[in-house]
């Protein structure tokens, strides 16, 4: 890589009697870089006017400090209480430069001007789990409870400065943005699971899931005029988001002549409500859903080397509380991202038929329907030349899929894992003023090999491609990349070294275009995929002592949609 990487961490387990405590933490150094190059053009009644050539260049150090730390208590045979505290200090500097040519339709200079943003990032948050056990009897009718609570918060400070100048490079005037986000995000969730077999073959399950979530996210932006600072509430927003989601489902599950029958149904209530104090507008939205599912397995002939399987399943993403955040992350003062609070969930059907032979190779054909996709698309206000990336609801995104699962033992000491899949994806909605439906054909190709070398020695090599492939308003050019990785284990074999090198041909640019309405973008990013990394691990203590529980909590889908940032 072009800048220095290192990290270090420690894991440790006791366990006695009754108790086990456990408790990890890691440190983390990244320093990496995003160079987007542009060229995007302006049209007046069907004609290209001007164009930006743009080069911009971020570079973005980050420190990760995460910790956890947690006990279990045994309170009898069958009965196990616990608690995890966890919590994360991460701080973000990036700093970016912007140089940007204003071309007239020959590509001759008009003007030019340069951006720099200088930014200091604090992220923190912190987390407490309780969770209880209960197994009834040996035949697994078992009773589980998880309590939530975790708090994100985030300070950011930016800086933006714009000269801009004539063709000859004559100052005409200097702007300069400043940026203060301050906000947080507060999740609680109580989880409840009970299983319940009903014979030998038959199972039950149910369970319930409430969580409560609050966003307060207060974006103030300055204009700096002759050293004093102006509120910009063009640029500005305050955003409150509130939102409970109560859920409930049931399972069941049975076997018998070879057929596996797995049915599920799970029921949700959503009350969001939220408020740009900024702009005085608000939202609120109640609504409840169903979704169902059903799959089925069974052998086909007399032995066991031939399966098929049928599945369909309804299934609900929400977006991340980042997007719906509708504050602005500027590139420079003609390019920012800006988060869409309307943004509803996206809902699918999906079925799926698939064969399994010798229980190793697998050929699945797929269908799937999503309503209100969700989608990163680019709009463009051609009065003042800016163009905004959001997120918006497609009406429908339809997905037609063939894929392939082949793990394969070339060698005793060669194992390969390889997929293929075809598939055709089609998007279909209003974006900005017009229709949009179109689609492409698409393949991915990933192998992964592991090959066992002498002396405790190993080596991974891993093969992705892709084609060319349509993403909503844009088309992404065909990428790939090659990683390699060796390991040598010693000291019986508790401790190992390996050395990695990712994307060894720098071949994972991603490279595109978007042509749509009076969008008309070519764009290449460039970031630091070509890595080499040394790792050292040492395990040390009794190999006899049983680890700690693994275990989610009731809160992790809440954490995901947390994980981007507190929007």
């Amino acid at each position: 890589g072009r800048y220095p990487k290192a990290e270090t961490g420690i894991n440790l387990n006791y366990r006695k009697g009754r108790w086990n405590v456990f408790g990890n933490y890691n440190f983390s150094y990244r320093k990496a870089f995003n160079n987007l190059i542009l060229y995007r053009k302006f049209s007046e009644n069907g004609q290209v006017i001007s164009a930006f050539d743009q080069d911009n260049l971020l570079v973005f150090p980050f420190r990760f400090n995460t910790a956890r730390a947690g006990i279990d208590w045994s309170a009898g045979k069958r009965t196990t209480l616990g608690i995890s505290l966890s919590g994360v200090d991460n701080r973000f500097d990036p700093s970016g430069d912007n140089f940007t040519h204003v071309r007239d339709a020959n590509r001759q200079i008009l003007s030019e001007f340069a951006t720099t943003n200088r930014s200091k990032d604090k992220w923190q948050n912190y987390a407490a789990n309780f969770n209880f056990r209960h197994a009834f009897n040996d035949a697994g009718r078992e009773l589980t409870l998880d309590l939530d609570y975790a708090r994100y918060g985030n300070e950011t400070f930016q800086l933006f400065t714009t000269d801009y100048r004539t063709a000859l490079g004559e100052l005409m005037h200097t702007d300069v943005l400043k940026g203060d986000i301050d906000g947080f995000l507060d999740i609680q969730s109580v989880k409840a699971d009970y299983v319940h077999p009903l014979g030998q073959h038959t199972k039950g399950e149910a369970g319930v899931k409430s969580s409560v979530v609050t966003t307060d996210n207060n974006l103030q932006y300055f204009d700096i005029i002759n050293g004093v600072e102006v509120f910009d509430s063009t640029q500005s927003n305050h955003f409150i988001y509130k939102e409970q989601i109560h859920a409930a489902y049931v399972n069941f599950s049975h076997g018998f002549r070879g057929i596996q029958l797995q049915a599920g149904l799970r029921a949700e209530q959503t009350v969001a409500d939220g408020l740009q104090l900024t702009t005085d507008s608000s939202f609120q939205r109640n609504y409840w859903q169903l979704f169902p599912s059903i799959f089925v397995t069974h052998p086909v002939g007399a032995n066991d080397k031939h399966e098929l399987s049928y599945s369909y399943s309804r299934r609900i993403d929400r977006p991340s509380y980042r997007q719906l955040n509708p504050f602005r992350a500027f590139v420079d003062p003609t390019t920012y991202q800006e988060g869409n609070p309307f943004l509803k969930p996206q809902l699918s059907h999906n079925f799926e038929v698939s064969y399994t032979f010798d229980k190793r190779f697998t050929a699945t054909l797929a269908f799937s329907r999503t309503d209100d996709n969700i989608t990163s698309v680019l709009l463009q206000n051609d009065a003042e030349r800016v163009t905004i990336q959001t997120e918006i609801n497609f009406e429908s995104f339809d997905y037609y899929g063939f894929s392939l699962s082949a793990p394969v033992q070339i060698t005793p000491k060669w194992n390969s894992n390889n997929s293929f899949n075809l598939y055709y994806g089609n998007y279909s909605g209003f974006v900005g003023n017009g229709l949009l439906d179109q689609g492409s054909v698409n393949v991915n190709i990933n192998s992964i090999n592991s090959i066992v070398l002498p002396e405790n020695w190993s080596m991974e090599v891993n093969l992705f491609a892709r084609s060319r492939e349509v993403y909503g308003v844009s088309t992404i050019k065909a990428m790939g990349q090659f990683t390699v990785g060796v390991q040598k284990s010693f000291l019986d074999r508790r401790a190992s070294i390996r050395l990695n090198v990712s994307d060894i041909f720098y071949t994972g640019v991603v490279r595109g275009s978007t042509l749509y309405q009076n969008v008309d973008e070519i764009f290449e990013s460039k970031r630091e995929s070509r890595v080499a990394s040394v790792n050292f691990s040492y395990r040390f203590g009794k190999n006899t002592v049983s680890g700690a529980r693994r275990r989610a909590g009731g809160a992790e889908e809440e954490k995901r949609r947390a994980s981007t940032g507190t929007g």
